[in-house]
């Protein structure tokens, strides 16, 4: 497994959740704690085909840029770009583009109205396996993938 360095986004190929009704499919992650990142990328490597990963918000929008998944996770607080701004962003990529996107927070404060209006579901910091494999098989089977 690559190391979240500054400059560095490592991509990493998950199992993925077999199936002849399902087509594949890449799940973004972004988070400057390189031991969440790495946790989140291991657990969610397991439900998809591929997961793409940034350290900071400005790397989030172009991993989006690059490869289009339909769902994405971004921390809130991060440097360069914070996830609302990230998220913000990548909702108008997908919309010029005509693309879908889902898009889910990580955060220790999940209730404000901001991120409420920016995304379309939270999970709390810290993130609970339960919770975090619960909402993407959840998300999966609501989006179709």
């Amino acid at each position: 497994m690559p190391r979240c360095h500054k400059n560095v986004i490592p991509l990493l190929y998950g199992k993925g959740m077999e199936s002849q009704n399902t087509k594949p499919y890449c799940i973004e992650i972004a988070d400057d704690e390189g031991i969440i990142l790495l946790w989140l990328s291991r657990t969610v490597a397991r439900l998809c085909d591929r997961v793409v990963t940034a350290v900071n918000g400005e790397q989030a929008v172009q991993v989006y840029r690059n490869h289009k998944p339909p769902i994405v996770l971004l921390d809130i607080s991060m440097p360069l770009k914070d996830g609302l701004e990230a998220a913000r962003e990548i909702r108008d990529l997908a919309r010029k583009e005509g693309a879908f996107v889902y898009l889910i927070a990580l955060t220790a404060n999940p209730f404000t109205p901001e991120i409420r209006d920016t995304f379309d579901a939270f999970l709390g910091k810290p993130v609970k396996t339960e919770a975090l494999v619960g909402l993407l098989k959840q998300v999966r089977e609501s989006i179709l993938i």
